[in-house]
């Protein structure tokens, strides 16, 4: 079973006038939250159908695993995004 989670703040992008701290502050908020176990149970949730084309892989099980994978992936270099909008945001303000 997921547990549902309400979010009580939109996060504006930084080029629509977004915060930084706000940016960091979702970061620190929500990581914790996206356990692979969580994760693992959201993308249980993809229907088969939308999964068995057998492009790039053979059945939705291996599809399902490459995306478990590859979100876990980005939550691990969830810092990178953040410090990436750091550097960035001299350019946009």
């Amino acid at each position: 079973m997921i547990r549902t989670v309400s979010a009580t703040r939109y996060v504006t992008p930084l080029r629509q006038g977004g915060s930084l701290p706000a940016l960091v502050e979702a970061d620190a908020a929500v990581k914790p939250k996206l356990t692979p176990d969580v994760i693992d149970g959201i993308v249980s949730l993809i229907p088969d159908v939308w999964l068995d084309d057998g492009v790039p892989f053979d059945t939705p099980t291996e599809t399902r695993q490459a995306y478990t994978q590859w979100l876990l992936s980005r939550l691990d270099a969830s810092q990178l995004f953040v410090e990436e909008a750091q550097n960035a945001r001299p350019k946009f303000v």
